[in-house]
């Protein structure tokens, strides 16, 4: 904690912490309650980057049509 760097980092990711657990934070969380709710982050990451993609392939086809017109 003697870094100013870190401290802010910290504070940060408590402040996302309560915004997404709310007031109601259970202190005894185990490693596999972490575990399981970062594979459920990744798996919701891994569908977002799914619709980014998708859209940026109905950009280029929007902008290829745009060219025809």
């Amino acid at each position: 904690m003697m870094y100013d760097d870190y401290k802010k980092l910290f504070k940060q990711a408590e402040s996302v912490r309560e915004n997404i657990l709310g007031d109601e934070i259970d202190q005894q969380l185990t490693i596999g309650d972490m575990l399981n709710t970062i594979n459920k982050l990744k798996a919701k990451l891994s569908e977002k980057e799914k619709e980014v993609d998708n859209l940026y392939i109905y950009k280029e086809k929007f902008f290829k049509l745009k060219e025809l017109i």
